[in-house]
């Protein structure tokens, strides 16, 4: 018999309801309408569920965003002025911005642990050599900075914890405006920029830290509370100008009287900085050369803080050359002190010299090596006055300054006229004194 297809084949092949072919074997007349009538009924069915659903148009699209956007409106956004904000690692930084750069703030985390092993001629009683050793957080510090309501007007508090006692301390609160192109003013606590080797972060220092005539003569890094006027002609020009008035050297978390209360009336200090050749000024706040290309700044600075009949004048002039994989950085400090001890007719005068430099091997590994040389008044010293350090090391960069190994060796023919436990020094002069120092440094 000839196979042939059917009507009711064809539509049970469509919805599945009966085999693709059929027989010879011809279904009924009455199986035809029973299929048909169940076809019929599950068509009104889905038409049926069909309108009782929601039927949407176009008008009622529009009217339910609207809707939403004016909600969103009637809500707080993060800052009053803006409603978009993205985060991220930039710049060499986690920030959070805003989308019209109005706002931002950036958290920091810098951290320095280090060993440091002394070791001094005659360092103790009946003339037996001494051997000091141990570990430090020499520094732990937390940043927030950024601007707020403007580009314009940028801000930098930190706090710094005691290396002894692991008290936390304000280090720096300020903000600072760009009132003109060139110009702006700065109020607050900051550090005071007159010396270059000084005015370098803790982060970007060629050696584990500074100089011993850094020490001496400027008392390490001094932080001040004022209001200052900076001049800078942009990234390549070749001016930057500071002008400030201030509580006095070294003011930090002081408050408003005078002496006896603080060491000083007042301060007036300043620095310029000229750049005779190179490119953009990033480059002038680090002392190694890092691939930067060429560079050459000279600059001067002042401090003078007065306490009634007494005037402290700190100056220096000082020149910081990069070329390839060489940096250099070389200086004079001086401080004149009228009136020491109350008298008129004292007056001391100290000063001393500055030299380092550093080379490049590859993109992680720095060799470098410093002298500096301090020479106290004569009228004014018991035994010796003239003290130096020769510092040589290495530097290993794991991520740039964000975390690198310095390691260094410094030797003081001398030793130190007192204790200068911040970079690893103590007092006993007129003996042979070495250093052993070893640094890990996190930035975040």
């Amino acid at each position: 018999m000839t196979k042939r297809r059917t009507i009711p084949a064809l539509l049970a092949a469509t919805f599945g309801l009966g085999a693709t072919c059929a027989m010879a074997d011809q279904p009924s007349p009455v199986d035809m309408q029973r299929q048909l009538d169940a076809l019929k009924a599950e068509i009104a069915q889905l038409k049926a569920s069909k309108a009782d659903g929601p039927a949407y148009t176009q008008k009622d699209v529009e009217a339910a965003v609207d809707s939403v956007l004016r909600d969103a409106d009637k809500r707080p956004s993060l800052l009053a002025e803006t409603s978009t904000f993205y985060g991220g690692y930039i710049d060499d930084k986690f920030s959070i911005r805003s989308a019209d750069g109005n706002f931002s703030m950036s958290p920091s985390v810098g951290f320095q642990f280090r060993s440091v092993t002394n070791m001094q001629d005659n360092g103790k009683s009946g003339g037996r050599d001494n051997v000091d050793n141990g570990f430090e957080v020499r520094r732990l510090k937390f940043g927030l900075d950024g601007n707020a309501f403007s580009k314009a007007l940028y801000y930098n508090f930190v706090w710094a914890t005691d290396r002894n006692s692991g008290d936390l301390v304000l280090e720096e609160a300020y903000a600072r405006y760009q009132f003109a192109t060139n110009w702006a003013v700065k109020v607050g606590q900051y550090k005071e920029m007159i010396w270059q080797e000084s005015s370098t972060s803790y982060k970007r220092l060629l050696a584990v830290d500074r100089s011993l005539l850094n020490e001496l003569l400027n008392s390490g890094e001094s932080y001040i509370q004022g209001i200052e006027l900076n001049y800078d002609n942009g990234p390549r020009g070749n001016v930057q100008a500071s002008l400030g008035f201030s509580d006095g050297y070294n003011s930090r978390n002081t408050n408003f009287q005078d002496p006896p209360a603080n060491a000083f009336d007042f301060g007036v200090y300043g620095r310029v900085n000229y750049k005779v050749f190179g490119g953009d000024w990033k480059s002038y706040s680090d002392m190694t050369s890092m691939g930067k290309g060429d560079l050459l700044v000279v600059g001067a600075g002042f401090d003078w803080s007065q306490n009634g009949d007494t005037d402290v004048v700190r100056h220096v002039v000082d020149a910081q050359w990069e070329s390839g994989a060489w940096s250099a950085l070389a200086g004079y400090y001086g401080r004149w002190t009228r009136g020491v001890g109350g008298l008129n007719d004292n007056d001391a005068y100290d000063w001393g010299f500055l030299a380092q430099a550093g080379y490049m091997l590859n993109s992680q590994y720095e060799i470098f090596g410093r002298w500096s040389m301090t020479h106290l008044d004569d009228n004014f010293t018991d035994g010796d006055n003239e003290f130096c350090d020769l510092t040589v090391g290495v530097n290993y960069y794991l991520k740039g300054h964000s975390a690198k190994v310095t390691v260094d060796f410094s030797w003081l023919p001398n030793g130190s006229p007192s204790n200068q436990t911040g970079i690893g020094v103590l007092g006993n002069e007129g003996e042979d004194q070495f250093l052993i120092r070893a640094q890990f440094q996190l930035l975040l």
